[in-house]
């Protein structure tokens, strides 16, 4: 009995954690006084290396996710269908994989066919851009490389077609 009620508290948690939401959004303020978004350096699945810098001039979701979380699940087919989209118009995704095994995330990545980088989110990284303590967490990032918004929760294609129009101005 023990057992059970230890596992249904587990679950009761888990699920609170990773559906928590939170969707204020300043993707259109001005930029005038907003935080720049660290400087970082990961290497994706693909063994390519990413920096903040490559992502200069490109609206950007960082978006902090794990395979075991299932609203994160759950928003990644909308992160597939936009990336494809708008991929070549000045937009970018990184998937920054917490809280997982780098094998469970690269069996994901590719049964999913996720087609934007992914890579394990470093400590350091994590603590940098300060997600909080619920995923899914985007980190959303305007060209000039300023956070515009750090939203929990799912987010869907109207959401970031509406931020990207915003910020791509």
């Amino acid at each position: 009995m023990r057992i059970k009620f230890i596992l249904i508290l587990s679950f009761v948690f888990l699920f609170v954690t990773c559906s928590a939401s939170d969707n204020r959004s300043n993707a259109g303020a001005d930029s005038a006084g907003l935080e720049k978004a660290p400087d970082f350096s990961v290497i994706d699945l693909d063994g390519n290396t990413l920096t903040n810098t490559d992502l200069m001039g490109k609206v950007v979701l960082i978006n902090f996710w794990a395979t075991w979380c299932p609203p994160c699940r759950q928003e990644i087919p909308d992160f597939i269908e936009i990336y494809k989209e708008l991929k070549d118009s000045g937009f970018a995704i990184l998937g920054l994989a917490v809280s997982d095994r780098e094998s469970n995330v690269r069996r994901f990545v590719k049964d999913q066919g996720i087609n934007y980088p992914v890579a394990m989110a470093p400590d350091a990284l994590v603590a940098a851009f300060q997600p909080g303590q619920y995923i899914p967490a985007t980190i959303i990032v305007d060209p000039e490389g300023n956070i515009r918004d750090k939203h929990v929760g799912v987010m869907d294609t109207t959401m970031i077609k509406r931020i990207f129009s915003e910020l791509k101005k």
